[in-house]
């Protein structure tokens, strides 16, 4: 079983343009977003600070990294922001997929990218995410195993009852999803 952790929110609701417009007077979004991001990346990783890996996702990186079990990221966050996570919190993702990589979630393209890369099935891996929309039905679309985060509850209201793309799995916290890979999957090398 190869499994890797995507979605925006295990590593940070991070969108550098969020950042960038803080204290920038209003209607400055288009000179925004023509700055060069590295000639901010300084001043972006300071802001980094208020920002937490999200609860147990170390742990869960821990399990896996003791069974060679292998994760990937993909992620509508651009590339700088993947590397600031991997330096900020030194959990390294490989391959990590930004929002570079076309297309993008929820098109199945970059999950089979992954596994081609990984040279598996995509039935051989897991997407955790916290969004149906994006996560959910890009792993639904590419094969595999599909597992949704939802810390708060959000995706209990009814209007989410009929979407196209059901979680094969449904969790609360990362912390549950040690229990749920060792009781539904077989994680021998």
């Amino acid at each position: 079983m190869n499994m890797f952790r995507l979605g925006s929110r295990v590593h940070l609701a991070l969108i550098f343009f969020t950042i960038l417009r803080a204290g920038a007077p209003i209607g400055s979004g288009k000179l925004i977003r023509s700055l060069p991001i590295m000639r901010n990346k300084a001043w972006i990783a300071s802001k980094l600070c208020p920002f937490n890996c999200v609860l147990g996702a170390s742990e869960l990186c821990g399990f896996l990294d003791a069974r060679s079990i292998r994760r990937g990221l993909i992620t509508r966050n651009v590339k700088d922001a993947v590397d600031l996570f991997h330096l900020r919190f030194g959990i390294t993702f490989a391959p990590a997929l930004s929002r570079e990589f076309r297309p993008y979630k929820p098109d199945p393209a970059p999950l089979l990218h992954i596994c081609s890369t990984w040279n598996i099935q995509p039935n051989e891996v897991m997407m955790i995410g916290d969004s149906l929309k994006d996560d959910v039905a890009c792993g639904k679309r590419a094969g595999a195993f599909t597992c949704l985060l939802d810390q708060t509850g959000r995706y209990n209201s009814p209007e989410y009852k009929h979407v196209e793309f059901q979680p094969d799995y449904k969790i609360t916290s990362l912390d549950e999803v040690v229990k749920l890979l060792e009781d539904d999957f077989d994680l021998a090398p």
